[in-house]
């Protein structure tokens, strides 16, 4: 393997690592290579290009990592008559998005089924770990964002829900 490939690799690693835990920086150096990563920093510009490692000089960033932010990103749907707008439901970390539990079986959920708060809606692999992704609400999956088996970052969304209506409370009765 090349050691472009094992610092790509590592580099997603120490990103995924980072989104489970509540580190705020991790730094990292190998050779005349160093990569740190901030939670919180500044944006990379629009037009910089993305850096897996860069000399020590030039320390890469995480966000140096995000996807192009040229690219269109997807939009989330527009609200329907009711007004109620549907909740995206985002990444926890950068990984791959995959539709259902195992390959060949029907995917979790699909556009226009009922989900119950906590149901799980689809999984995000990072590095070779699996994690169930719930519903934080019950409604009706309007939209999934990503194909089965597409790299997708942390915070991008993966699946909006129309939140089910809230139940008026009785006049005159107690609440």
């Amino acid at each position: 393997m090349s050691d472009t490939k094992k610092l790509l690799e590592l580099t997603r690693a120490l990103i995924a690592t980072m989104g489970e835990s509540d580190l705020s920086e991790a730094e990292w150096r190998m050779g005349e290579y160093r990569l740190t990563l901030k939670r919180g920093t500044a944006p990379v510009p629009a037009g910089a290009a993305p850096v897996a490692a860069a000399p020590m000089e030039a320390p890469a960033s995480a966000e140096a990592l995000a996807p192009d932010p040229s690219a269109p990103a997807p939009s989330a749907p527009a609200p329907d008559p009711s007004g109620e707008a549907p909740i995206a439901v985002t990444s926890p970390v950068y990984g791959v998005f995959y539709a259902a539990a195992e390959p060949g079986l029907p995917p979790l959920v699909t556009v226009g089924q009922s989900v119950a708060e906590g149901d799980p809606v689809c999984l995000v692999e990072a590095m070779k770990t699996f994690s169930t992704i719930p519903a934080p609400v019950a409604g009706t999956v309007v939209e999934i964002g990503p194909s089965n088996g597409e790299e997708i970052a942390a915070g991008e969304a993966l699946v909006w829900i129309k939140p089910d209506p809230k139940p008026d409370p009785k006049p005159g009765g107690a609440a």
